[in-house]
């Protein structure tokens, strides 16, 4: 069909490691074993931290001590044997998330929000 694969996720690190899994892989041992489909070309469309700053305060949540581990560990994958470096964005986003110590979900955004900066992320629509 040619079209784009995009994922839309919370702004949390949960939403952002299934990013990375449907994208990359679930495990190193997973794909070590072929169980698992991977979308390479898979773009994030959100949720970014441009959808959460703008937001009350009172419709975040803050980061937990295990949010804070998840990113943790993901910002340092790139140390980590065979992983491959987190995409500018992703790393970014993580930084951000780490930064402001909160996190969102999507049910927190304004549908009329999020979707007017879906054509600037989404472009043409082609594969990346």
């Amino acid at each position: 069909l040619g079209l784009a694969p995009f994922a839309l996720t919370d702004f949390n690190p949960s939403g952002v490691h299934i990013f990375l899994s449907f994208k990359e892989g679930a495990s190193a041992q997973a794909r070590a074993e072929g169980d698992v489909v991977l979308t390479p070309s898979l773009r994030w469309l959100g949720l970014h931290s441009a959808d959460v700053s703008p937001l009350p305060r009172e419709s975040l949540d803050d980061l937990t001590e295990r949010d804070r581990g998840m990113i943790r560990t993901m910002l340092g994958r790139t140390s980590a044997a065979g992983a491959a470096p987190l995409e500018p964005l992703v790393q970014h986003e993580l930084r951000a998330m780490q930064q402001a110590g909160v996190k969102a979900d999507l049910d927190h955004i304004g549908r009329a929000a999020l979707f007017r900066r879906a054509p600037d992320r989404v472009g043409d629509g082609s594969p990346a």
